[in-house]
């Protein structure tokens, strides 16, 4: 049987509307990612990638403000036989073995305040 982790993350956005953070070390499959904008005022911009790994997890551009944005992230699949995207909707969750995920965010307006959750199985 699996678990869900959870772990999240406070980002406060510098002058110029941009920053980074990391969540806590995970190692599992990547269920879902939150991200909280409640109270802002910036439609912000936010990249999420392993922070080791370098994985691809999650780009989103003008995340809704004064919300909470959900996401569920996947990864394409690729053949076996020669390591080309399927076509279709193959997806599978990204893994993270032992890594922290690294989000960027830019745009997010001055001194604002989210909240990312990660939910890790």
């Amino acid at each position: 049987m699996s678990y869900v982790q959870t772990s999240s993350s406070t980002i406060t956005t510098s002058a110029t509307g941009a920053a980074t953070v990391y969540s806590g070390v995970h190692n599992g499959l990547i269920q879902t990612i939150t991200v909280t904008c409640v109270g802002t005022t910036s439609t912000a911009d936010i990249v999420c990638t392993g922070e080791t790994s370098g994985a691809a997890i999650l780009t989103k551009a003008n995340l809704t403000k004064s919300a909470t944005n959900t996401f569920h992230p996947r990864a394409q699949a690729h053949a076996v036989a020669d390591g080309a995207t399927t076509s279709g909707v193959v997806l599978t969750k990204v893994p993270l073995a032992n890594d922290r995920i690294k989000v960027v965010m830019a745009g997010g307006g001055n001194a604002q305040s989210y909240t990312v959750r990660y939910f890790i199985v």
